[in-house]
């Protein structure tokens, strides 16, 4: 079965993170596809680490890398999609303003982008679906793709 990363970069995000997941969780239930989420903590200064370690040991497919210190967001995700397992990536802020309905989206556009092993499709809330070789080849162009807005 192909797996789906989601890769979630979180700085100062302790109320979002449960929320988050639990509505990530409902929108993603009947999918067909595994999924996991990695969450990297970038040098928060809250609790969302300790929010991160309780959703991981609550939840088999959740995951989390702790940075030291703020890195930024390119970083972050940098870290992530270097740890995600997925044969395709949806990468979304931890802050809420990308709607968790935007998974179930792409992921009916990624059935095509996993089936086809096609690099990119762009959907219109700046999230993207990308095979992750792609990404390890091309890091640099991310930040320029993620402006891309339709």
């Amino acid at each position: 079965m192909k797996k789906l990363s989601i890769v979630i970069p979180a700085f100062n995000e302790e109320e979002n993170i449960s929320h988050l997941v639990a509505e990530l969780d409902k929108s993603l239930a009947d999918i067909a596809y595994d999924y996991e989420y990695i969450f990297v903590n970038d040098g928060s200064k809250d609790n969302t680490l300790v929010e991160l370690k309780a959703q991981a040991a609550s939840h088999s497919n959740v995951f989390y890398i702790d940075l030291s210190k703020n890195f930024g967001k390119d970083y972050a995700l940098k870290a992530g999609i270097d740890m995600a397992k997925g044969d395709a990536i949806i990468t979304m802020d931890a802050d809420l303003q990308h709607p968790h309905t935007c998974c179930r989206k792409c992921c009916s556009i990624g059935k095509k982008v996993m089936t086809l092993f096609t690099p990119i499709v762009k959907i219109p809330i700046r999230t993207l679906v990308v095979s992750k070789s792609l990404l390890q080849k091309s890091f640099t162009n991310l930040s320029m793709l993620s402006l891309i807005s339709l």
